[in-house]
């Protein structure tokens, strides 16, 4: 990406028929034993680097009484944590459970999760609704999944089961033969594991009308949210899916969650969706694109920067604020106030 894009983007947002971000060959479909053998590499990678930071905890499960806010004292008592030295690292789902709570319905009694992690999904849907039976699909990469698990179990036992394995191959085993398959209330999608759009479209068997997705990590200006949205922008595309809402977790846009629901029937409720939706989901790839432009951009005070100005004001054109780390960039680099 460039700062083509921003001007492509500029201009497509103005087309009434826009569709969203395209870039070819994107998604991506993955081979299953290179990813396999990545994960495996990875994962003994940071074992050997990481193992020796894991401290004994002097707590029984039990000590921690609130599953929700305890949860990350339980990490940070083994000394997980998301960032900083000597510690063994843990993923930031960077989740806002006050947008899971919105659709936290009774009704809602079975969910299936891909993507385990820390645990922090599950355990908040599970203190949330007291009859509800969570089924996680996690590869296990990562130790901390394990200590999440047996937190779990503890605090709530016989209503959370673990699947290990690649998703897209344990989706297929997921209703072990039965004839009936099993149908979820809900499905939160906390993984960008590969051939993500093959997963979601095989999910929609165990699905009913009424069925809430919730994909995670909506936010396609950070590294870590491109992916699921293009796939879901593609499952939609392909009327699969159908768009409910966006909802940005902050006002830094760290993350975004959107929800959505299964097309059944090819009934008139998978609607078009609105250019400026698209347009929201996107707005900070501008901003995104500018800030690597200036990181990458030589020092040379013979140079024509004026071109940085230009985009700053586009930018600002677009409703964009712009960041206080961004603007002291430019002026220690460029001289330029903005």
């Amino acid at each position: 990406m460039s700062l083509q894009v921003i001007d492509d983007l500029l201009n497509n947002w103005k087309n009434p028929n826009y569709n969203g971000l395209e870039i070819e060959n994107y998604p991506p479909v993955i081979n299953t034993e290179l990813k396999r053998n990545k994960l495996m590499k990875n994962k003994t990678r940071k074992d050997i680097e990481q193992m020796k930071y894991i401290k004994p905890n002097p707590y029984v499960i039990n000590h921690y009484k609130d599953p929700i806010n305890n949860l990350y004292d339980f990490h940070r008592d083994y000394n997980f944590a998301k960032s900083g030295k000597y510690k063994y690292h843990i993923l930031n789902d960077y989740i806002n459970t006050e947008i899971l709570d919105k659709y936290i319905k009774k009704n809602i009694k079975n969910v299936l999760e891909i993507g385990f992690n820390t645990g922090e999904i599950s355990g908040f849907l599970l203190h949330k609704l007291p009859e509800v039976e969570v089924t996680s699909i996690e590869y296990n990469e990562n130790i901390y999944s394990w200590y999440a698990k047996a937190f779990i179990d503890e605090l709530f036992p016989t209503r959370h089961i673990m699947l290990t394995g690649l998703p897209h191959e344990v989706i297929n085993l997921i209703h072990f033969k039965q004839l009936i398959l099993f149908k979820y209330d809900m499905i939160v999608i906390n993984s960008n594991c590969p051939n993500l759009y093959n997963i979601i479209s095989k999910i929609k068997e165990y699905s009913h009308e009424q069925t809430i997705i919730i994909i995670n990590k909506v936010c396609p200006h950070h590294a870590y949210g491109l992916y699921p949205y293009m796939v879901m922008k593609k499952l939609m595309n392909n009327n699969i899916l159908t768009f409910i809402e966006h909802n940005k977790t902050d006002k830094h846009y760290i993350n975004g969650i959107a929800v959505l629901k299964f097309v059944f029937n090819n009934n008139s409720d998978n609607k078009e969706l609105n250019p400026n939706i698209y347009k929201d989901i996107e707005l900070n790839i501008l901003l995104s694109e500018l800030k690597k432009f200036v990181e990458d951009r030589e020092e040379d005070q013979f140079a024509d920067n004026s071109i940085i100005k230009t985009y700053i004001q586009k930018l600002m054109a677009e409703g964009i604020r712009i960041d206080k780390e961004l603007i002291k960039l430019i002026k220690e680099k460029f001289n330029i106030n903005i």
